[in-house]
């Protein structure tokens, strides 16, 4: 994003969402800690998305669908697998995984720029995510 004419374009976001995302989950903190200015970055994962596993077969470890390498300090990883409605998902914000109230208030708080209330989520410290249930 520096170099391009991007630097500072973020400045009016008061949150990025990385769903569902289809990059490398190894170092990407190396890149996605540098998207934060002033703003909060949250990242969805679903294991069982059946989109990412396609992608998986050629990138394996893709950070939308993997529980490892979560090592961003300043991003917040947000593991929506334990959502019955959310297997083989990969849009989380629409039926039938946004009926779950947590997975609802969750897109609400991140589409109208608020902050994500966790403290009735269970945050995983090995993992170093929070789990949607």
């Amino acid at each position: 994003m520096s170099g391009l004419g991007y630097e500072h374009q973020v400045r009016f976001l008061n949150n990025i969402l990385l769903h569902q995302a289809d990059v490398d989950s190894v170092n990407h903190d190396k890149w996605a800690d540098f998207l934060t200015n002033n703003c909060r970055v949250l990242a969805t994962i679903n294991e069982t998305d059946d989109i990412l596993d396609y992608s998986d077969i050629i990138n394996p470890d893709r950070l939308g669908n993997t529980l490892e390498n979560l090592n961003s300090n300043i991003i917040k990883y947000f593991n929506f697998g334990r959502i019955p409605d959310a297997n083989d998902e990969h849009r989380l914000w629409i039926s039938p995984t946004i009926n779950n109230d947590n997975a609802n208030t969750f897109f609400a708080s991140v589409f109208t720029g608020k902050k994500v209330k966790t403290g009735h989520l269970e945050f995983d410290s090995k993992r170093n995510c929070f789990h949607v249930e």
